[in-house]
């Protein structure tokens, strides 16, 4: 049996109280708050503050005190190691590419973006990183951003019974690129900041905030 120290052992039926305070106030649990969080992430906190205009006086400052409440009974890892959690990063990764080529924008700062709006920007950073390792991953081994369009059906589904919800959340078409499209980093012609680009980038727009260049890519000859 493994040995605790008397504080070790306070702390952990502390911890356990205190957890099951938070599901009798807040009537939630982990699970449940994993799952509220990754539709967030796949929807943007854009969702939950339109869903409360007309229910409360100010929709964003309502937003935020329910994401707290959810990040009360997570931690990272359990983020990181929950199905749900890992496919809504995927397709916001998704979301956020097919925005970045549509409007020029940098992908990866819209995903970052997106998380900074729902966790502390600790945790942001490293589930930023963390959907990146992984989507790497899946490319070093030839697989797509996104898992086949029927087991995101699924994954749509069961979260929405888990939840208890009317099936009112869109599932993904699966057309976003794939992970495995080849990058290129190109130096900015005016600053000399990289960005990485690659054949469906249709505009440079460089990510610096202090400049200015902005042109269709890839560039014409003439362009330095």
């Amino acid at each position: 049996m493994e040995k605790r120290s008397f504080w070790e052992l306070a702390g952990s039926i502390f911890f356990e109280e205190l957890s099951k305070e938070r599901e009798r106030v807040f009537k939630i649990n982990k699970e449940k708050a994993i799952l509220y969080l990754s539709i967030f992430v796949e929807n943007g906190i854009e969702t939950l503050i339109d869903a409360l205009k007309g229910k409360s006086a100010n929709p964003k400052e309502e937003a935020g005190l329910a994401i707290t409440k959810l990040l009360l009974f997570v931690t990272e890892e359990n983020l990181k190691q929950n199905k749900f959690f890992d496919t809504a990063l995927r397709i916001a990764m998704a979301k956020d590419a097919v925005r970045g080529d549509k409007e020029g924008l940098d992908h990866g700062g819209l995903f970052l973006k997106r998380l900074y709006d729902i966790f502390p920007q600790r945790t942001a950073d490293s589930l930023f990183l963390h959907a990146y390792d992984r989507i790497k991953e899946d490319a070093d081994a030839g697989k797509p951003i996104l898992p086949p369009y029927e087991e995101l059906k699924r994954h749509s589904i069961e979260r929405t019974k888990l939840l208890n919800l009317e099936t009112t959340a869109k599932t993904p078409k699966p057309s976003y690129r794939s992970a495995g499209t080849p990058t290129d980093k190109i130096p900015c012609p005016e600053c000399g900041t990289e960005k990485r680009v690659d054949k469906t980038t249709k505009r440079f727009r460089c990510k610096k905030p202090d400049c200015t260049f902005d042109q269709p890519f890839p560039f014409s000859k003439a362009q330095p």
